[in-house]
């Protein structure tokens, strides 16, 4: 097992990509696709120490060369500027009526704000400490001042990818 060095993650690339593929995060057709490609680019630049799992594992997006498990959540503007915590996490969506507590899937979840470009890190206990049952979902608000702070303020690279036209010449070849 090796111990991550999250400063050999190529935060900027990561923050590049995620500010490219920005546009087409308004639309709710396109989150799995945008959560894909994030988790994938995060995995890329991490320097070998993340394999990304997301596409076959629940609840789990990387498997650490430290032999723990981590999930990846990203928002605009998670980092809230009036109170300590983050805007509302959604852990597990039920599709339907809330069944309480999840099963414990990963040891660490990265939350990423792509507004400020940081990335926060809290174990399961700390996401468990601050969270509300709904309908159809549990969510969690981490207490910001508990959780590491992995990346802040990183200065993203800039990319002149058109990810919709990309997008669109896709489904357009296949269509």
């Amino acid at each position: 097992m090796k111990d991550i060095d999250w400063n050999n993650f190529n935060w900027p690339e990561i923050f590049g990509t995620i500010h490219a593929i920005a546009p087409m995060m308004v639309n709710n057709q396109h989150k799995f696709m945008i959560s894909d490609i994030m988790e994938r680019t995060i995995a890329r630049h991490s320097d070998g120490q993340f394999e990304y799992v997301g596409h076959k594992t629940d609840g789990q997006d990387f498997a650490g060369t430290d032999g723990l498990r981590y999930e990846c959540k990203a928002m605009k503007s998670l980092i809230q500027k009036t109170v300590p915590w983050t805007k509302p996490i959604t852990l597990k969506n039920y599709r339907g009526n809330c069944l309480g507590v999840p099963d414990q899937t990963f040891d660490y979840m990265l939350a990423v704000d792509y507004t400020q470009n940081t990335v926060l890190m809290a174990d399961w206990d700390l996401c468990l400490s601050d969270y509300e049952e709904l309908d159809s979902k549990f969510e969690v608000c981490l207490n910001v001042p508990d959780c590491e702070v992995l990346a802040d303020r990183v200065t993203p690279k800039t990319k002149t990818i058109d990810i919709q036209e990309k997008y669109n010449d896709f489904v357009a070849s296949i269509g």
